[in-house]
């Protein structure tokens, strides 16, 4: 695990440890072996590696997932990857382009349920959704009628949290620069 630069940003799903935010290589998506976290390298489809996404215009800002598709999120773009398996010896990784607007940090970034939820850069809380047992997703803008309230903030350092007990999602951010 030494020889693995430390990130920022972690995901665990399908048994594997997902790091992004890596100073070193900031589009870029590392991750373990399957059921091995401390092992990010090899031969075998199971085995560690890593992913670039230089398409990201921009360093990746957070991680999550909807079933077994990870999202990938910059400020500017959501991009999903996944894994199949052909044969034995053979990883293909596929990609979805998701929205044109991500995130500006991990924080804001929730996952529910078979749901992602996250703020936008510009103060937007959106909804991605998969369509069915499809490889598609829908992206859902919750947040048009409310928008006139919250213009001029600031959300670089924006969060998004869900009391589930009150059924009340919260935004937070500045009210300027």
């Amino acid at each position: 695990l030494a020889a693995v630069d430390k990130g920022s940003i972690l995901l665990t799903t399908q048994s594997r440890l997902f790091l992004a935010g890596i100073t070193a290589t900031p589009n870029q998506v590392t991750f373990s072996d399957i059921g091995d976290i401390t092992n990010y390298s090899g031969s075998t489809p199971a085995d560690g590696g890593f992913e670039d996404f230089p398409q990201m215009d921009g360093d990746i800002t957070a991680l999550s997932y909807i079933d077994n598709w990870v999202l990938v999120f910059s400020k500017k773009k959501i991009i999903a990857f996944s894994f199949d398996f052909p044969t034995s010896t053979t990883r293909v990784t596929r990609y979805k382009d998701i929205a044109d607007e991500g995130c500006p940090n991990q924080k804001a970034v929730k996952k529910m349920g078979d749901q992602v939820w996250y703020l936008t850069p510009h103060g937007g809380v959106k909804m991605i959704s998969q369509i069915a047992n499809e490889s598609l997703f829908s992206v859902n803008d919750l947040t048009d009628e409310i928008r006139p309230t919250i213009k001029d903030f600031v959300w670089d350092d924006g969060v998004l949290e869900y009391n589930t007990k009150d059924r009340v999602w919260f935004v937070a951010g500045m009210s300027d620069s």
